[in-house]
């Protein structure tokens, strides 16, 4: 390395600067050289040992929006689901927490994915709704990801961001300018009563006009005789 009064040569540096990961490619780090998952049934995850000690009124969040990618979309799932599972596992008494760490031994992959999901919205569902797809969703994933590590890493890097719906309540931008635009039959029927409302608005105009010009003529006086 040349230093020049204490300074690095610039080329140096700046292939230091470069050396340096992105916060971008950090986040996009979601590959995987062999499945993570276990290969089994829909009902070798745990879920059905789970489900016989929980109420199953109990509520918890579920995502509502989330954009259905043909490609990410169990991925996504598993993510937030293994996110409430760790929530629940810190509130959960000795038997529930071992029952939902056996779950979790099959999602925790999903940490190494760094996934950002800043856009989901959730609504409330019992616990059996959220558990129910579970044993579905990892039996899928499995298969796409060993299908994928046959020829390559299963590479998840386009799923870090979880993309969502939009919102079901924001109006389309056609349909806004449909309504602010008038119809020709609205906008002839606003023309036609403008055009009622001038003469109304003239006659008192007319009408003063009228008696000022009656008090400015003189008055007509017989004659004595």
């Amino acid at each position: 390395m040349s230093w020049h009064y204490g300074i690095p040569n610039l080329s140096v540096v700046f292939l230091l600067l470069l050396s340096f990961p992105t916060q971008s490619e950090l986040n996009q780090d979601c590959n995987f050289e062999h499945v993570p998952i276990q290969s089994g049934g829909r009902d070798s995850f745990g879920v059905e040992d789970l489900k016989s000690y929980l109420l199953l009124d109990y509520p918890v969040p579920v995502p509502s929006n989330l954009k259905l990618d043909a490609f990410c979309l169990e991925l996504w799932n598993i993510h937030l689901i293994h996110r409430n599972l760790k929530s629940m596992l810190r509130i959960s008494g000795d038997n529930l927490k071992r029952w939902m760490q056996g779950i979790m031994n099959h999602t925790k992959f999903v940490e190494d994915c760094n996934l950002t999901d800043s856009c989901v919205t959730f609504k409330m569902t019992n616990i059996s709704h959220f558990l129910e797809p579970i044993p579905s969703l990892l039996v899928t994933l499995h298969a796409k990801m060993k299908s994928l590590t046959e020829d390559e890493r299963a590479d998840f890097s386009n799923c870090t961001i979880i993309q969502c719906q939009p919102d079901v309540f924001t109006t389309p931008v056609s349909e806004k300018q449909g309504r602010t635009q008038p119809s020709e039959s609205t906008s002839h029927g606003k023309h036609y009563l403008g055009l009622l409302i001038i003469p109304v608005l003239l006659l008192p105009i007319l009408i003063c006009l009228r008696r000022r010009r009656s008090q400015r003529l003189p008055r007509f006086e017989e004659p004595d005789l």
